[in-house]
């Protein structure tokens, strides 16, 4: 079964509460789980959230809005989307962000038909990166995973999910979808209070075009008007992995440490 599990929170430490920030009137996760259903080889969708208080709400929106979800570990994501795809029986696993409300279902299907060859134990859509930066995801066997839970140990590879995958070429079968040209000097995901502003202004601009918002048309507003992307073009990619990376430890899955 081909899963998309979405990793969402609302403690995010640089713009609280965001995956329940309205776009055109929609919580911002709500746009994220829809657009992902649209890809034509998704089976399921997961909603990933933590075990803490503060994420009672996105749990309660999910039920609400018929979204499965799975609460486990706030610091250990990687144990979190391995608990999630095994209680739901992936065979393969698709990673989504829930700050990427403009995610593309066909960049998705792009993924899962190059996977399903057979060929590769994980395929990613970012390295180099050259889409706008919002419309990463990568996909990889609940095999590969496993063995990233059993064997990850440093804590930047415990919270940033596919580190180890990434990290370990030699272990596993890794392929980069490249698009071109590079336009990853745009930004459509949402960490800042400016890149809500511009998401929400883009879906303002697609809705009045009668437009769905697949990348190429994202980036052809942005041409377009290029003082909407300047709004928030000074934010850097990969700020939260650096700052993970600066504080490395060593750490152990949630299971070693309680045995």
């Amino acid at each position: 079964m081909n899963g998309v599990i979405i990793q969402a929170r609302m403690g995010s430490t640089r713009l609280p509460g965001k995956v329940l920030m309205p776009v055109l009137g929609r919580p911002l996760i709500e746009l994220v789980c829809d657009r992902v259903g649209r890809a034509k080889l998704v089976d399921h969708v997961i909603v990933a959230t933590t075990n803490l208080p503060a994420d009672d709400v996105l749990e309660n929106f999910c039920k609400e809005a018929s979204i499965s979800c799975f609460r486990g570990s706030e610091l250990d994501v990687l144990d979190r989307y391995y608990q999630a795809a095994r209680e739901f029986g992936l065979t393969s696993v698709m990673r989504v962000t829930g700050d990427c409300p403009l995610v593309d279902p066909e960049l998705l299907d792009d993924l899962l038909r190059e996977f399903e060859t057979g060929h590769w134990d994980y395929i990613y859509n970012n390295s180099p990166t050259h889409l706008p930066h919002g419309l990463e995801a990568s996909v990889g066997s609940f095999a590969a995973f496993e063995r990233c839970w059993k064997e990850a140990r440093l804590a930047s590879e415990r919270e940033h999910v596919t580190q180890y995958l990434r990290k370990h070429p030699e272990l596993f079968k890794l392929k980069s979808l490249r698009y071109e040209p590079d336009y990853s000097r745009f930004r459509i995901t949402v960490d800042h209070p400016e890149d809500y502003e511009v998401v929400s202004e883009v879906f303002r601009m697609l809705d009045e075009r009668g437009q769905f918002g697949y990348w190429h048309e994202v980036v052809s507003l942005f041409t377009e008007f290029p003082e909407l992307a300047r709004k928030n073009a000074h934010y850097k990619i990969g700020e939260g992995l650096a700052k993970s990376l600066e504080k490395d430890r060593l750490t152990v899955r949630p299971d070693e440490a309680s045995s």
